[in-house]
């Protein structure tokens, strides 16, 4: 190995080393807390099939819970961050660039603002990254001793898993199954079967859901867009591109993503293989920019992977490698964490205002927990410490579902144990049932406005509900 691929493993191993550095615990808010409490309930399969049931990413992290705990499920983005960074190499020198090149395209995709996000959490995007990105190395990597059909029958079976993980992967493949059509012929029919294989983990959740006699439209249509009888707001949230102006500031944090190299990606290329990858990653940019959620910039991990291996085959071509070349190489790619630290600096000094989110968490400065993950952030902690020490064991707790998943992730390594978490919509019933006991509400928004209904009283950390009079009760319901 010569001097500049040296280095560019170096790199490499470093920024993999910060993110473990970064590492969010086993402590943790949003979807990244509810995945760490579910883990530790046992519970390999749903009873059910819905859009956030994500059954195999469920299977794996009630698998490695069960086996290394929570501190070990904490970590596990992080360490797929290894087969990310090898199959992006790999996919690299397939389409014709160097060793060297594939090394800054992993350091890149791993150092981009979401992939680096998401590596320190508990979340389903890096596992649905691996595989999309194994559904380009099967297909392209034509070194592998696989026939037409296995390879074919591989990339269905790829497909399914990854379906399986997160619905974003039909988006991403979608191009990739043209080129493979377009290739393989009549050896491409071999893929349906092996779909069907790889969907296997979401197979318990839909007998079920068939078992309680729902319609298997009704059931696909609401894994695929999150549509339920009740709801269809994030169906209706899908492709809004009317809506990116008036929701500016979640877009512009998708963005960042193409912040650095891996902006090069985005120039139109002239070889089939790389055009269909040019394609899937615009296609990912389109649909995260325009998902009309807050943390729309978390669907963008494939579309970074992909216009950063796009970049780096453009720079191999204009640029032979030397070391001189790796030197500047990691410079360009340390650019982008260290910009954004300096906004964050820069916002916490005064200099930038960036806008507030209109929920405030406790001890979580949103800046810095969504613009800068290259810097540690133990928040979710933090809270969790100073309302175990408000709280008493045997209390009732309400929550919206941040700080919620923050108190179940507690639990379930033993910490605000003996006490009862409850949603906030559930307040009503709990009311009129236990009218003589108090509890404590994390915060009156979100969700949680009519909790107590206007007689909480403020303390260190949120609320408390007093006990009323049962005869007081009956005038308020």
């Amino acid at each position: 190995m010569n001097r500049s691929n040296g280095f560019g493993v170096f790199v490499l191993c470093s920024i993999v080393a910060l993110c473990f550095a970064d590492n969010g615990g086993a402590v943790q808010w949003m979807d990244s807390g509810y995945f760490l409490g579910s883990a530790h309930e046992g519970v390999y399969f749903d009873d059910g099939l819905s859009a956030q049931s994500h059954p195999l990413y469920h299977v794996v992290t009630v698998a490695v819970a069960a086996a290394f705990g929570s501190n070990g499920l904490a970590v596990l983005n992080g360490l797929l961050l290894f087969p990310i960074a090898l199959l992006v190499i790999r996919i690299t020198r397939t389409l014709g660039g160097s060793l060297n090149s594939g090394l800054f395209a992993a350091c890149t995709t791993c150092l981009a603002h979401s992939v680096f996000w998401i590596s320190t959490k508990v979340e389903v995007y890096s596992l649905n990254l691996l595989l999309i990105l194994a559904c380009y190395w099967i297909v392209f990597d034509t070194g592998l001793p696989l026939r037409p059909q296995l390879r074919m029958l591989s990339l269905g079976i790829l497909t399914g898993l990854g379906l399986a993980v997160h619905q974003l992967t039909l988006l991403c493949v979608a191009p990739l199954y043209l080129y493979a059509c377009w290739i393989y012929r009549a050896s491409s029919v071999v893929s349906i079967a092996g779909f069907l294989a790889g969907l296997a983990p979401c197979y318990p959740g839909l007998i079920e859901e068939l078992h309680h006699g729902r319609p298997i439209v009704a059931i696909v249509r609401e894994y695929l867009t999150s549509a339920t009888p009740s709801s269809s707001a994030y169906e209706n949230s899908l492709f809004r591109f009317d809506r990116i102006w008036a929701t500016k500031a979640y877009a512009a944090i998708a963005l960042l993503s193409l912040f650095g190299p891996q902006a090069i990606g985005l120039l139109y290329p002239k070889d089939p293989r790389e055009r269909t990858v040019w394609c899937a990653a615009v296609i990912n940019l389109g649909f995260a920019v325009s998902y009309d959620v807050a943390d729309r910039f978390t669907f963008f991990l494939p579309g970074a992977a992909l216009l950063a291996i796009l970049a780096w085959n453009r720079i191999d071509r204009a640029f032979p490698a030397s070391l001189r070349r790796a030197l500047l190489s990691a410079v360009a790619v340390a650019m982008m964490p260290a910009t954004l630290i300096l906004g964050y600096l820069a916002s916490e000094n005064g200099l930038v205002r960036f806008p507030k989110n209109d929920h405030v968490l406790p001890f979580r400065n949103d800046v810095k927990y969504f613009l800068a993950p290259y810097l540690p952030d133990d928040s979710a902690l933090q809270f969790v410490r100073a309302y175990e020490r408000l709280v008493p064991p045997g209390a009732i707790v309400f929550s919206d579902w941040t700080p919620l998943a923050a108190l179940q992730s507690a639990q379930a390594t033993g910490k605000f144990d003996r006490r009862v978490l409850m949603r906030c919509e559930d307040y009503p019933s709990w009311a009129r049932r236990s009218p003589s006991r108090s509890a404590y509400v994390v915060r009156i928004e979100a969700g949680c406005e009519n909790v107590g209904f206007g007689v909480p009283s403020p303390v260190d950390i949120g609320f408390l509900i007093p006990a009323r009079e049962p005869s007081t009760t009956s005038q308020v319901f």
